[in-house]
């Protein structure tokens, strides 16, 4: 099987799903925001090659290459999992903000598609909500890479919480980016640090706030070693977003042995179920209450939070669902 694998970036979760397609045949990844000039135009003539076109988001970016895919009668899958399904009213994001031309268009991405995968059961109902059958739609979560790292024992981390996010300036209030200084200021003997790309209003927004407990470290590659080594060192990973469809941050915190702490929104009582915190007053006061006590705890049992999170998004599991309904999809 020939698949042509579409990406915008190099997020950890479409490696996983690249190592689980190279087991069923060849595959050759896209990223679209590399693509310029030519190379659009290479990227139609390999789809014409292709038996499957494996589409991760539902992103505009994607369209002509969506409907060129449909147009050569090619098998299409599009994983749905962020702001191409979900929305928030309160600060107009990801769907909430689409006039009744981009609703179209957003939908056009999805019915084309012959299967429709949500990241979580969240996501699912937002997909429903959003106009698509639920025939095309199947939850199948996200999976963490089968990795063995060595884990620094509880005593031995620093009294640390590392924000492992990325935000550009669409993403400054669904990340959570305005709620940082103040869940630092709140505990002022706890080293904060930021790890992930952040658009300009975020930078400007967290520098120009001065918080002398704060430390932003900028993008650090997947598994590269300092981030390895940041995990290990820290006892809490922390998102304090508004919204997120699946939070797969928190997983890669608790692999390493941080507690992970989000709060109770979007699908994060479906990816902390037993592993970490969930803060159900959504307000940083708040936040900061359930960081202190993580991180003041004496001793946290750092492998047992690694098996329950490899435990409940093998590797295995996702890996055997993506198959067989691959498989039936070719044949």
């Amino acid at each position: 099987m020939r698949i042509l694998l579409f990406t915008t970036g190099k997020p950890s979760w479409s490696q996983v799903d690249a190592k689980i397609l190279s087991e069923l045949g060849s595959v050759l990844s896209v990223d679209v925001l590399e693509l310029g000039g030519l190379a659009q135009f290479k990227v139609f003539q390999k789809i014409i090659r292709a038996d499957l076109c494996y589409f991760w988001f539902g992103s505009f970016r994607y369209l002509p290459f969506l409907v060129f895919a449909y147009m050569a009668r090619k098998k299409i899958v599009v994983v749905a999992g962020g702001y191409d399904v979900n929305g928030l009213d309160s600060i107009g994001y990801g769907v909430s903000a689409d006039n009744l031309m981009r609703r179209w268009l957003r939908l056009l991405v999805f019915k084309i598609a012959d299967q429709v995968l949500a990241v979580s059961e969240f996501t699912f109902k937002s997909a429903v909500a959003l106009g698509l059958p639920p025939r095309k739609l199947k939850t199948v979560p996200l999976a963490v890479q089968p990795f063995e790292l060595p884990r620094m024992p509880w005593k031995e981390r620093k009294n640390r919480v590392l924000f492992l996010l990325s935000a550009y300036d669409d993403g400054f209030l669904v990340k959570g980016v305005d709620r940082i200084p103040e869940i630092c200021r709140s505990l002022p003997n706890v080293q904060f640090q930021l790890a992930g790309s952040l658009g300009e209003r975020a930078k400007k927004y967290l520098n120009e706030s001065k918080v002398k407990n704060l430390e932003l470290l900028g993008h650090i590659p997947y598994l590269d070693p300092r981030f390895v080594q940041l995990l290990n060192e820290s006892r809490v990973v922390c998102l304090p977003s508004r919204l997120e469809s699946f939070g797969a941050a928190l997983i890669d915190g608790a692999l390493q042995g941080c507690v992970p702490i989000a709060f109770a929104v979007g699908a994060i009582p479906e990816t902390l179920r037993e592993i970490g915190y969930l803060v159900k007053e959504e307000t940083p006061q708040a936040m900061a209450l359930v960081i202190e006590e993580a991180v003041s705890k004496s001793t946290v049992d750092v492998e047992q939070l690694r098996q329950k999170a490899q435990g409940q998004f093998a590797y295995e599991k996702r890996s055997r669902i993506l198959k067989t309904l691959l498989q039936d999809l070719c044949d």
